[in-house]
């Protein structure tokens, strides 16, 4: 987003879902930048199901922009389906992480919420591992969380490895 460096394209993610959100800016609201800054973008990547009302609502920005949709694909899914999960996530918007295994079938016990960019300390590790005992679940959280974890504490602790679908691939490149 630095505008001193020379860029040859601009992509914008958003999630179908979240969409703008309240439609403010950091630290009030989601957004980085205005949806003006759509004008100077080239792709907008939309996370999610196809959606006429978010497409309109670039196109009047931006009738050039190029729009494509994406999915996640969780990989690792097989070692868990049978299990109990207690999922944890310290993201930006971990719902969307708890959706994400509900949607693929997975049991959820319970899920906990971490604000983003969290700092696992050991003693929240050692609260997590023994509310996984309790409830005699699997601990799964983010790749991103995971390998913030210290090696020492990732010991009981799963992640899901997820795959980036993006629709009409070849277009993109």
């Amino acid at each position: 987003q630095d505008p001193r460096i020379k860029s040859d394209i601009s992509i914008v993610c958003f999630n179908e879902k979240q969409w703008i959100g309240n439609g403010f800016l950091i630290p009030s609201g989601p957004l980085r930048e205005s949806l003006e800054a759509l004008k100077r973008c080239n792709l907008v990547f939309i996370n999610g199901c196809k959606n006429l009302e978010i497409e309109e609502t670039i196109n009047k920005i931006n009738s050039k922009i190029k729009i494509f949709y994406t999915q996640y694909k969780l990989i690792n899914l097989n070692n868990l389906k049978s299990e109990k999960i207690l999922a944890f996530a310290g993201i930006g918007n971990p719902d969307n992480f708890f959706n994400l295994l509900k949607n693929n079938n997975l049991e959820i016990v319970k899920s906990i919420n971490f604000p983003d960019h969290y700092n696992f300390s050991k003693k929240d590790v050692l609260k997590l591992n023994q509310e996984a005992e309790k409830l005699n679940a699997k601990l799964i959280t983010t790749e991103k969380d995971y390998f913030r974890l210290k090696n020492e504490d990732r010991k009981n602790i799963n992640f899901l490895k997820i795959e980036l679908l993006v629709e009409r691939k070849n277009d993109f490149i």
